[in-house]
Order: C-alpha cells, then sequence, then structure tokens
C-alpha cells in the first residue's frame, strides 16, 4: 500500500493498514536476520568442535612425545650409570 500524497487526509482505517504492512514487513525481517544469526551461529559452534578435535589430536600426540622423552631419558641414565660402573671397574676404583 502506497502513501497518500500531501494534501489527503488518510483515515484511522487507512493508517491502520499501513502500521499493519510495515510491521509484518519488519517481523518478516526479523524473522530472516534470526535464522541467519542460527545459522552463522551454528557454523560457528561447527568449526569450534572442529578446533576442539584437532586440539585434542596435538595434545595426544604431545602426551605420547612426552612419555617417549621420559622413557628416552631413563635409559640414558642407565647407559651412563653403566658406562660409569665399567669405567670404575677398569680403573679399579672398587
Amino acid at each position: 500500500m502506497s502513501l497518500p500524497k500531501r494534501g489527503h487526509k488518510m483515515s484511522n482505517d487507512e493508517r491502520i493498514a499501513i502500521l499493519e504492512t510495515t510491521v509484518g514487513h519488519v517481523h518478516e525481517t526479523l524473522e530472516r536476520m534470526e535464522k541467519n544469526i542460527e545459522k552463522g551461529f551454528s557454523q560457528v559452534v561447527s568449526r569450534l568442535n572442529n578446533i576442539e578435535t584437532k586440539i585434542e589430536r596435538v595434545e595426544n600426540r604431545m602426551d605420547k612425545i612426552n612419555d617417549r622423552l621420559w622413557s628416552n631419558f631413563i635409559w640414558i641414565i642407565g647407559a651412563i650409570v653403566a658406562v660409569c660402573a665399567v669405567m670404575a671397574h677398569g680403573f679399579h676404583w672398587f
């Protein structure tokens, strides 16, 4: 419904009709915006879940590396003790 030209008085029914039309358009726009926001939110949540999964994988790898480093450290300490024992025996320290 188009607005009347200046000088023309609108009746209350015409004004109400224009307001109802405007409210309908605003309502439709808000519904579209809500759907777009929900869609965007679900995409963000999906991406965050993917990032969380990747972080968990990296944490698992880091735990494995940490375990391996400690294992290597224990082996190195054992090897150093063994070499020192052989040297001590060779030099007749005990």
